[in-house]
């Protein structure tokens, strides 16, 4: 277990890069970068070990403090639940690569298979619902794959209040 100091992460990145290089070091599992540590100091076992924004953002800020890439058990898409869960987080902070990344992910061609996925959804497998009559598109990954009997009639559709 490390010890770790009681002052602020911040002043660790400043003062001390040694302690935040070898807090970086102790958090590397075998197949993945542990969420950190509890309250009391021990290393909490579970990890950013699947592929999707959220591992690639703990991925390139744990390159940035050690030079060296953590593995990831599953590196290959889908995301952990298939939802698509955190895929494009990481473009909210850094451009998304525009050639294959470290793990071999074309995220190009991910991110226009993964919109087409999504505008398809409702056309394909609900034609009869109000989303996909309007051309609407779109299951945030929160939400369940298939959505509850939402279905309606083409005449009522228009006059549905849809907020």
């Amino acid at each position: 277990m490390i010890q770790i100091p009681s002052h602020s992460v911040l002043s660790i990145l400043i003062d001390d890069r040694t302690i935040f290089r070898d807090i970086l070091a102790s958090i590397e599992l075998e197949k993945g970068i542990s969420h950190g540590y509890s309250y009391d100091g021990s290393l909490i076992p579970y990890a950013w070990d699947a592929f999707g924004g959220e591992s690639w953002l703990v991925e390139l800020a744990y390159a940035g403090g050690t030079g060296q890439v953590a593995p990831l058990a599953y590196p290959s898409p889908p995301t952990a639940n298939g939802s698509g869960f955190t895929d494009e987080l990481a473009w909210l902070f850094v451009p998304p690569p525009v050639k294959q990344d470290y793990w071999g992910t074309d995220w190009i061609s991910y991110r226009t298979a993964a919109v087409e996925k999504q505008i398809a959804y409702y056309p394909s497998n609900y034609s009869a619902f109000c989303f996909a009559q309007l051309g609407l598109f779109g299951l945030s990954a929160g939400e369940r794959r298939d959505p509850p009997d939402s279905s309606c009639h083409s005449d009522s559709c228009q006059s549905r209040d849809h907020t």
